[in-house]
């Protein structure tokens, strides 16, 4: 039965450690019965294995399997997310981020019971803001995954998934590869686009699965540079596999990042912006005013 197969848990950690109790907490009371949990860390200075030991020796019976791996240098978030994957005994890869907790004691359940027969599906994950709970992806968004449309949808709106509540059976890295190593920290985005283009669907479940903390790399108002230029090289690759309205987009972006990454932004290029890809100027405007995707619609891509 699925539900007695091993569920490999990974936690990436590097260099933050405050909240690493209450996530191995949240896996130890999971009430699902076969467990592995693969803690990598990706180089941490701060990293004391004596006192992470001492957290594990709190697991309870459900817990099959415990690999804790320290890198000795910082390989970057892919490339660990990578090794951990292929150290995994678990026929399920589960990413749980050092500073997140599964939402109930049910969660692990929940999702394989929900799995079914795509090799990716997605939750969703709650947040603090300003003291209420709040639900991502959005209602609206939610939607769209599993649609024959959500490569296109993905590309325009970006990632409304997250790495952080979206699992893998790991035949998927037999039959597509790991993710993207020419990425430093952005492993998940590249990995979806591919994923879909291949023609393959992702699973939505209807649930809430974990407790997702606001503090990471990807959440910072000012975008890490490294992720800045892995963006940059994301609409570069896409544009390989891409015509019409999505290469232009993906130009469009492509465009936009590499003003980003150069911290600068001169004249010619705020006027090409609004020449060259004018339509995309009156799509942002759109979308912000009426929460609809107007452009799409006229170009035959919100089907």
């Amino acid at each position: 039965m699925e539900k007695d197969k091993l569920v490999s848990v990974v936690v990436l950690t590097y260099k933050k450690f405050d909240n690493l109790e209450k996530n191995l907490v949240s896996i130890f009371n999971q009430n699902y019965s076969n467990i592995e949990i693969l803690i990598s860390d990706d180089g941490s200075e701060n990293f004391n294995e004596k006192k992470i030991n001492l957290l594990l020796q709190k697991k309870t019976l459900n817990i099959k399997n415990i690999q804790l791996i320290h890198h000795k240098n910082n390989i970057g978030t892919v490339k660990n997310f990578n090794e951990a994957i292929k150290k995994a005994k678990g026929e399920y890869i589960f990413p749980l981020s050092q500073d997140d907790e599964f939402y109930s004691e049910d969660s692990i359940m929940q999702i394989i019971e929900s799995f079914g027969e795509e090799l990716i599906a997605t939750a969703k994950r709650v947040a603090l803001i300003d003291g209420k709970p709040v639900e991502f992806p959005a209602e609206s968004d939610r939607k769209k995954i599993g649609k024959k449309d959500f490569y296109n949808f993905m590309i325009i709106n970006g990632n409304i998934m997250s790495g952080a509540s979206t699992y893998y059976k790991k035949e998927v890295f037999e039959k597509i590869g790991y993710f993207d190593e020419q990425y430093k920290l952005l492993e998940d985005y590249p990995y979806y686009l591919k994923y879909l283009r291949l023609g393959n669907k992702i699973k939505f479940i209807d649930i809430n699965v974990i407790k997702y903390s606001n503090d990471g790399i990807s959440n910072s108002k000012i975008m890490n540079p490294i992720l800045r230029n892995d963006f940059f090289k994301v609409f570069i690759e896409e544009q390989k596999y891409s015509e019409g309205y999505i290469k232009k987009y993906l130009k469009y972006q492509e465009h936009n990042y590499k003003n980003r990454i150069k911290s600068e932004k001169k004249l010619r290029d705020v006027i090409i912006s609004y020449t060259k890809y004018l339509d995309f100027k009156i799509f942002k405007i759109f979308n912000k005013i009426f929460k609809k995707n107007i452009l799409l619609k006229i170009y035959g891509l919100d089907n």
